[in-house]
């Protein structure tokens, strides 16, 4: 019942945005928030992306100089091969516009193109760096890469810019686990479990880190 009710709201939601559309297509802003409908549920509902490359399309006809059309219509393409193109004509619109260079960074490391995409990452870092979502995202990216080094800096940033960030404490332990740092790495788990107390998984890995740590 849960899920018919989820359903049902959506449905809703999608043929509201769709009678506004048609009501007034004229409206760039209309077929945009039709398209972000679209892509927000495309990763479980079946023709929603292409759906949402319509929209953002015909937003686009309308308004052909926007990038955060350019990039979600490019972020709807997935891997396509226009979705690169999509996204640097954003960029030569607004330079500062940080996630044109986030949805290149993500593109570009799907494609293995390393460097490219640390660019990218690197654009983005500088025009949001305080986001520590951000940081989080590029240290995963690096640890990936066995670019540990550089990932613990990302990580260290975003905990230090979110204090509470449990996810980002979890894989800087894991990191510096990998690097021999196990005090430290202990010291990421016990603000873990600080911050959620019931996690049975924190409080395993904590027990296995101070065995190794003893030996």
């Amino acid at each position: 019942p849960a899920l018919d009710a989820l359903r049902a709201a959506v449905d809703r939601t999608v043929q509201a945005a769709r009678r506004a559309a048609e009501l007034a297509p004229g409206q760039a802003a209309n077929w945009s928030a039709l398209g972000s409908i679209y892509l927000e549920i495309a990763p479980f509902t079946t023709g929603a992306a292409s759906a949402a490359q319509e929209a953002f399309n015909r937003a686009l006809k309308l308004s052909p100089a926007d990038p955060a059309l350019l990039t979600n219509l490019a972020i709807a393409k997935g891997d396509d091969a226009e979705a690169s193109t999509l996204l640097r004509r954003a960029q030569e619109i607004r330079p500062n516009f940080a996630l044109s260079a986030l949805e290149l960074a993500r593109l570009l490391g799907r494609q293995d193109k390393i460097d490219e995409a640390l660019t990218e990452y690197r654009r983005a870092l500088t025009l949001a760096p305080q986001d520590p979502a951000l940081r989080f995202e590029v240290g995963l990216f690096l640890i990936q890469k066995k670019r540990l080094t550089e990932a613990q800096t990302e990580l260290e940033e975003a905990v230090r810019l979110a204090p509470n960030f449990s996810n980002a404490r979890w894989f800087l332990a894991q990191l510096l686990e990998e690097k021999g740092e196990i005090t430290a790495a202990v010291e990421q788990i016990q603000k873990v479990l600080e911050l959620n107390p019931e996690n049975q998984q924190a409080q395993t890995r904590l027990k296995e880190l101070k065995t190794k740590a003893a030996k």
